[in-house]
């Protein structure tokens, strides 16, 4: 026997549960399951023994479970079975019926739904019996819930309902009375709520314009609705009350002085007030003072006043300046008859271009020139005018200019022409006193009357001799030498001697002419002790040594003459070699030891070579330079036998009388 027996439950299940192990509840897991439904008799085995929620039907089943347990070998001999009911939940799916949309001003609505077996879950704007109020609601897209069955099986529900908020078109003010002419009214500062939009006579978009609307009483009205499909619209209307007046007229005026008297202007209609931008111009009631005028068009003001509406009308007064002729100040004492032209206006208080008049005073300028004027006085007439209407009030003065002669003057120099440096007397003549200054052509000048000035540079210098007299104006005068001063370019002497060092043994040099302006000049060359040379550069030989003077004389063609001179030396070449050693063998090669001596400069009478030995005794002694010692002993008349070093002393003295002593040792080499 194999019981069968249940020990556990199996709980309330849900349609969309998990499949549930029945295994799990029994006593022993050798027997198999099977499932009759709702009371049924007749059960079908479960698969794997398995309970599957899914797929029941919407409410509540129950189901019938049992448990069949066999014996072994033979089932049928002692079989054993128990039952267990399970309860199934499947909520029906709720339907929300659609609402909506909603104004944000609307009561609350009540939601239905189907079926209506569960309950709404409340929120800020639904309640749980499924009112929803539309006031409580953010506008746009609200959510709602409805749910159908347990906590643990349950099948819900969500809705959109829309809202859209509710714009109040309430006004905060009102429109004061307007006149044609003012300017536009913003409506936008009277209302609550901005994005509505207005209408009316004179409605211009969020403006009134009382020139559009015309005079009369208006009514215009502000419209408001929601967004996006507008549910909620709203309307606020006010008056507006709006006057017409007519410009007025003023009295056209002609251009006035501003040194005329006051005059009162005429005005339609009157009552009005007058202004200005000029203080006291114009008095309130039309009466205007030129003398207080910018000069220029003056803008004046008419305003009058019907109701709210005030009329202007503007006018134009053309004020023209007084010029006056006076004169700032006095003219010089006098002015010279050759003075700079100048303007008159530098005189005058008020410059004019055109009103000018009397001598020297070029046709149609401002300018006076005293080259044009007498000598002595002149009157001079200042005409001045109002611009640009001449004759409106015009002015003249007169003044008194005087103009001076020129002194008379005379120059002079001397001489005219002569060699670099020349000293040059400049004087002038004059029938008066003063001051002079002479001016060169290269750019120098001199003040004075008479004075003596050496040029350098060579050149033709023209001359200038300025002249100012001591008196009023100090009148100058000029005066163009007409015959330049000629200075001649004296030729600059020099010569180089080449070679730089000269010997007697070669004496013959060459003097190149450096003299400036080389070619155009003719020379004479001077050396002392010997003859004179015309050549450019010529070439000479010195005879003997010493000292010479040699002198270059340059005359350019103006016989302009340069002189330089130059002292050179020509040197003895006096020299000497002295063996070191030598082999008297008797071939005819070194067999004599004697020093060898350059061709020029030996003053024979001093010369004398001693030869000594190793202990200081004298084995060769002469005063002949041309003999020599073959290497014998004097004494003895014979030879040395042996090789040896032996000492030489020499003695001599040149032909410039300076004295040489030769010491050192030769090396008599047997062969």
């Amino acid at each position: 026997f194999r019981s069968a027996a249940i020990t556990g439950t199996v709980p309330e299940q849900c349609f969309n549960f998990n499949a549930f192990n029945l295994m799990t509840i029994v006593q022993s897991t050798l027997g198999s399951w099977s499932m009759s439904t709702n009371g049924g008799v007749s059960h079908t085995p479960l698969p794997n023994n398995l309970f599957n929620p899914s797929g029941t039907p919407v409410g509540t089943s129950i189901y019938n479970l049992k448990y069949k347990m066999t014996s072994t070998p033979d089932i049928h001999l002692c079989p054993d079975s128990s039952n267990i009911n399970v309860s199934v939940l499947h909520p029906a799916t709720p339907k929300i019926k659609m609402a909506g949309p909603f104004c944000t001003q609307q009561a609350g609505v009540q939601l239905t739904v189907s079926p209506s077996t569960g309950s709404w879950i409340p929120s800020a704007y639904t309640s749980s019996t499924g009112v929803f109020s539309p006031s409580l609601t953010v506008p746009g897209n609200n959510p709602v819930h409805y749910v159908i069955g347990t906590n643990t099986c349950n099948i819900s529900q969500t809705a959109i309902i829309q809202t859209e908020a509710f714009v109040s078109a309430a006004l905060t003010g009102s429109v004061p009375d307007q006149c044609v002419t003012s300017p536009l009214v913003n409506l936008s500062a009277l209302v609550v709520n901005s994005g509505g939009h207005w209408s009316g006579q004179g409605v211009i978009g969020t403006n009134f314009s009382p020139a559009l609307s015309g005079a009369g009483l208006h009514t215009i009205v502000h419209s408001t609705s929601s967004y996006p499909s507008g549910l909620c619209p709203d309307q606020a209307s006010l008056a507006v009350q709006v006057y017409s007046l007519a410009p007025p007229l003023i009295q056209k005026l002609d251009p006035i002085c501003d040194v005329s008297l006051p005059k009162q202007l005429e005005v339609i209609p009157v009552g009005g007030v007058f202004s200005s931008g000029m203080i006291d111009f114009i008095s309130n009631n039309g009466i205007i003072n030129p003398s207080r005028a910018a000069i220029g068009n003056n803008i004046i003001s008419y305003s009058v006043m019907v109701g709210p509406c005030i009329a202007y009308s503007q006018s134009t007064i053309e004020v023209v300046k007084f010029i006056s002729a006076d004169f700032a100040k006095m003219p010089e004492v006098a002015y010279c008859k050759n003075g700079t032209p100048f303007n008159l206006n530098s005189l005058a208080e008020n410059a004019t271009d055109l009103g000018w008049s009397g001598p020297g005073v070029t046709e149609n300028t401002p300018m006076f020139n005293p080259a044009f004027a007498n000598i002595g006085d002149n009157y001079i007439v200042h005409q001045t005018y109002s611009h640009p209407y001449g004759l409106l009030c015009p002015d003249s003065k007169t003044i008194q200019i005087k103009v001076k002669d020129l002194p008379k003057v005379n120059a002079d120099f001397s001489p005219a022409e002569g060699c670099a440096p020349l000293k040059v007397s400049f004087t002038p003549t004059t029938n008066t006193t003063g001051k002079g200054i002479w001016t060169f052509s290269d750019g120098s000048s001199q003040d004075g009357m008479s004075f003596i000035r050496e040029f350098t540079a060579a050149g033709s210098y023209s001359v200038l001799y300025t002249f100012v007299d001591d008196e009023a104006q100090g009148c100058s005068t000029q005066v163009v030498l007409n015959t330049p001063l000629n200075v001649f370019e004296s030729p600059g002497a020099d010569f180089r001697v080449y070679p730089d060092e000269i010997f007697i043994s070669d004496a013959n040099i060459t003097l190149n002419n450096q003299t400036t302006n080389l070619t155009e000049n003719t020379y004479t060359w001077t050396i002392q002790g010997l003859n004179s040379y015309d050549e450019v550069h010529p070439n000479v030989t010195l005879p003997q040594v010493g000292n010479y003077k040699i002198t270059l004389e340059a005359a350019s063609l103006h016989n302009c003459k340069s002189e330089t001179y130059k002292i050179i030396e020509v040197k003895n070449d006096f020299n000497v070699f002295i063996p070191n050693s030598f082999t008297p063998n008797a071939d005819g090669l070194n067999d004599v030891f004697r020093p060898v001596f350059s061709p020029y400069g030996l003053d024979t009478k001093t010369y004398q070579m001693d030869i000594f030995d190793r202990w200081g005794k004298v084995v060769f002694s002469t005063k002949d330079f041309a003999t020599g010692w073959d290497g014998g002993v004097q004494e003895k008349g014979d030879n040395p036998t042996k090789q040896d070093s032996f000492v030489y002393k020499i003695k001599f003295k040149d032909l410039d009388g300076r004295i040489y002593e030769k010491t050192g040792n030769v090396l008599l080499m047997v062969r």
